[in-house]
């Protein structure tokens, strides 16, 4: 009997709703930003901002892995980009999400992101700053117009890709002092919900801000002495967490191997305008081919379970993955995921949970590394051995939300969703 093997990819792809008003993976065959969209600030066209490839990778954000990446350096152009919102925004909140990979940041520190209204190229608010902490590590900080950035306490390493979420709020329509912006920065995982605590944080600031609307978003190379070097990818913006950058649409997706075939099973927890699903499959991970098609709900803010079986196997392992299709066309993908006979699969029950969790394993004997993570990407517990039947892990201190536990079994890589009632 062929074993079972379960993997769980949560947050893999979402709709393009309404409500997002810039969506950038820095595709194209130029090499320039000014050249596939983006404009230049005055007249300095010293060191170009150019893309690259390999485009960044996030596991679990929608833009993971497309197109190319934005690289800023420590001095020449800077550029800017309209939203598709004429006028821009001036109230409520928008919220801006993008992977960013530093390889060097400076002691002092400099802005390298920020936003401006849809008629200037100067008055930029919500400035988004790093600097060097310690070798090898960089702080980042937000300020709102002219205040002093507030760095946050955490630093983050160099050479590793982080996914950032900027949050601007307008607090009221008669005052040009009191909106607030918001950092928050993610070392994996990608939360459903907004954050509780913002990795940095500037309000209530008495500068008189002009003109305090967000029409346009701003990359900048700063200062040779200041600046810091970082590639971005991956560019969300709109007007809510669940709407916009960092929209929960799927919220799982399975494969379970047995003697007859493969079983695929995906659940979404919110749709919009989803005409249905595309199930692709790959024999090397590379080159997918169509298998069949389930139809979606269209619009649904409920659980909504989908399955799909596959009774053509042909070998030990098999990948597949999801490509949702919009009812005007569009269309993203899901996580790839793997099933095979010679997988190990590990449950973890019950969810959601209260004092304890419990990992159980289809195999005795194999080594694993669990390690449960918060929403803002720290790790809570972490534990190695073998799995055999049964593991309890005590959960007791952690507080009440949203968590995610990650599974590692030699070259496979588990992630869950979990919630702690």
């Amino acid at each position: 009997m062929k074993k079972l093997f379960l993997f769980l990819t949560t947050l893999g792809f979402t709709n393009t709703y309404a409500q997002t008003y810039l969506m950038d993976n820095f595709a194209g065959s130029n090499d320039t930003l000014t050249s596939i969209g983006w404009t230049q600030i005055g007249t300095t066209a010293t060191n170009p901002i150019l893309k690259s490839t390999p485009a960044l990778v996030y596991p679990g954000y929608v833009a993971s892995g497309m197109g190319a990446a934005a690289n800023l350096i420590t001095s020449g152009q800077d550029i800017y980009r309209d939203l598709t919102l004429a006028g821009g925004v001036n109230t409520g909140q928008v919220f801006l999400s993008f992977m960013a990979n530093f390889s060097s940041a400076q002691t002092a520190g400099d802005y390298f992101l920020a936003f401006l209204p849809s008629s200037s190229t100067s008055n930029l608010h919500g400035r988004l700053f790093a600097r060097l902490s310690s070798p090898g590590y960089y702080r980042v900080a937000m300020n709102r117009w002219t205040e002093t950035p507030a760095y946050s306490a955490d630093s983050f390493a160099l050479n590793q890709t982080q996914l950032f979420v900027v949050r601007y709020v307008f607090n009221t329509t008669t005052s040009n002092t009191d909106d607030s912006v918001y950092l928050y920065v993610f070392n994996s995982g990608v939360p459903s919900s907004m954050p509780a605590t913002p990795t940095s944080f500037c309000s209530n600031a008495t500068s008189n801000m002009a003109s305090p609307s967000i029409g346009r978003v701003s990359l900048r190379q700063g200062s040779a002495s200041n600046a810091a070097t970082v590639r971005i990818g991956g560019m969300r913006l709109a007007t809510n967490w669940n709407d916009g950058p960092l929209p929960v649409t799927l919220s799982s997706f399975e494969g379970f191997a047995s003697e007859n075939g493969n079983k695929l099973s995906w659940t979404t927890s919110s749709e919009i305008n989803n005409k249905g699903f595309e199930i692709e499959k790959s024999e090397n991970a590379e080159s997918f081919e169509k298998i069949g098609f389930v139809a979606g709900r269209g619009n649904s803010q409920k659980r909504i379970q989908y399955s799909f079986f596959d009774n053509q196997i042909n070998g030990a392992k098999t990948f597949y993955r999801l490509k949702q299709i919009d009812m005007d066309g569009k269309s993203s993908y899901s996580q790839i995921i793997t099933v095979g006979s010679d997988m190990i699969e590990i449950s973890v029950s019950p969810n959601p949970f209260t004092n304890t969790i419990s990992l159980q394993s289809n195999q005795l004997n194999r080594a694993i590394t669990a390690e449960v993570i918060d929403i803002t990407g720290k790790t809570k517990i972490s534990i190695q051995g073998e799995v055999n039947e049964k593991v309890e892990i005590d959960t007791q201190h952690l507080s009440k939300g949203v968590y995610f536990i990650r599974i590692q079994d030699g070259e496979t890589t588990q992630t869950k969703r979990i919630i702690k009632n």
